[in-house]
């Protein structure tokens, strides 16, 4: 998701404790701003927008895109796009249109076709106001978000985490030692490598 203030592309979630937090920023992107753009193809697939699988600049819509997505999620346990291999789920992003079933009430369903919309320019978030523009959705009436900020909001949801008295059971004290050496040639080559910043499959910043 992208912060407003911040101007990160993420485009990872998680969730913990109840609240939803922004936590992996291994393939973030620092400095997007409403003009800016990326070409970057990253992400994990079920979650990434349909402008991540062309050849064009991208925008941070692609984030409320993800939101979308998390929110057909949470409420009916099922992804609105499936398939069964990763070229269908694909195809499915591009071309197909998630199902909404009756059960769901208008608030939720008019929030996820906004944030679901193809063209990213009509996107509910694309804009100027970004942020600011999704919390004025229906889905968000009522809601005090200062608030939310300072977790004074209780959760609808709290899962109960047991720990267990010690964290340290199965886990080895001593440091691991390297039973393998390696050769001369191959450290040199590992030193070469690039570590990979995108899941699923990533591409040349240009």
């Amino acid at each position: 998701m992208t912060s407003t203030s911040s101007h990160f592309l993420v485009r990872d979630h998680m969730e913990r404790d109840g609240y939803a937090k922004i936590t992996d920023f291994g393939i973030s992107k620092e400095g997007m701003s409403f003009s800016d753009r990326s070409q970057t193809q990253c992400g994990t697939l079920p979650f990434m927008a349909p402008e991540l699988f062309t050849q064009y600049p991208y925008t941070r819509s692609v984030d409320w895109w993800g939101l979308g997505v998390c929110i057909y999620l949470m409420r009916l346990s099922e992804l609105p796009f499936t398939g069964n291999d990763p070229d269908e789920i694909i195809s499915n992003i591009v071309y197909g249109e998630p199902i909404y079933p009756p059960s769901l009430s208008p608030e939720i369903s008019n929030i996820i076709t906004q944030l679901l919309t193809k063209a990213s320019y009509r996107r509910l978030g694309s804009g100027i106001n970004g942020a600011e523009d999704v919390k004025k959705s229906d889905f968000f009436e009522g809601l005090d978000w200062e608030a939310l900020q300072k977790k004074e909001v209780p959760p609808p949801f709290v899962p109960k985490i047991e720990v267990p008295e010690t964290c340290t059971e199965g886990f080895a004290l001593e440091p691991p030692q390297m039973t393998l050496q390696l050769l001369n040639e191959t450290k040199m080559a590992l030193k070469e490598l690039d570590y990979p910043v995108c899941s699923e499959s990533s591409e040349t910043e240009t």
